[in-house]
């Protein structure tokens, strides 16, 4: 009967040990896929000169392009879908650009 408990509780201790493991995986991940979305975004400072208004050159660099090539999709669209909340999170009118 003892041996079962033993048995039943390292199994118990194993599964939680598991668990944890598995989540800190998750975690890691989900970390590294976020300082992945950072690092992209910070790059795209090569495309800075060219998205300021008025500036009489609006063609982008090679540099910008493959700084924008670099950025997953999935993490510019998150972004862009951020920031175009933040008008109304900062209890500001919406934006309204025309094209």
């Amino acid at each position: 009967m003892a041996s079962v408990k033993s048995t039943v509780s390292l199994s118990s201790k194993a599964a939680v040990l598991l668990l944890l493991i598995v989540a800190l995986a998750a975690q890691t991940h989900v970390s590294m896929a976020q300082n992945t979305c950072s690092a992209s975004l910070g790059n795209l400072n090569q495309c800075a000169q060219f998205v300021v208004p008025g500036n009489p050159n609006t063609a982008p660099s090679t540099d910008c392009c493959g700084a924008l090539a670099a950025v997953p999709s999935d993490c510019l669209c998150t972004t862009l879908s951020i920031a175009s909340r933040l008008p109304a999170q900062c209890n500001l009118p919406a934006l309204n650009c025309p094209n």
